[in-house]
């Protein structure tokens, strides 16, 4: 059996949802991806940003990233 086949993928969108402009929630979804990626899933950021406006975001609030 495959190694992905057990892997689980979730993707949210960043302005409002992710990230609502409250570091309390942001905390708390940080924490959730960190748990989610550590049992082996993916999590994913879609978003209608340019790489640049979330390079930018990525230097003024704490992403978990890969990258």
């Amino acid at each position: 059996m495959s190694e992905l086949s057990n892997k689980k993928l979730i993707a949210s969108d960043y302005d409002k949802t992710y990230h609502r402009h409250d570091a309390e929630d942001l905390d708390n979804n940080n924490l959730a991806v960190q748990k989610w990626g550590n049992a082996g899933n993916v999590f994913a950021i879609s978003t209608g940003r340019d790489v640049a406006s979330m390079l930018f975001e990525k230097n003024i609030v704490t992403l978990n990233t890969t990258t």
